[in-house]
């Protein structure tokens, strides 16, 4: 069984006059989804989202070793041929 898992993410409007004083508060969402036994939750930042997309990454089940499948992609990262200025970040988690 996973444990509780808690983020937070900050949206900043950085600009050189004073109109983000007047700027609306970015909406965030929410949703709650059911969680089984074997489930896998990806959590990554949108630079590695932006690289390669959803659709270029390796299926996962119950016996993907979760570490190689991060590994490989970052390898398609890196092998991309992008250009990104950020950091990447993924979190891969399974439930048991």
């Amino acid at each position: 069984m996973a444990g509780s898992l808690y983020s937070i993410t900050e949206c900043f409007a950085l600009t050189a006059d004073d109109s983000y004083l007047s700027s609306e508060t970015p909406k965030g969402n929410s949703c709650k989804t059911e969680i089984n036994n074997g489930d896998c939750i990806l959590v990554c930042t949108g630079g590695i989202h932006d690289l390669v997309p959803s659709y270029h990454w390796q299926s996962v089940n119950d016996e993907t070793d979760l570490q190689d499948w991060l590994i490989a992609l970052k390898n398609k990262v890196y092998d991309s041929g992008g250009n990104a200025y950020a950091t990447g970040t993924a979190i891969l988690v399974r439930f048991d």
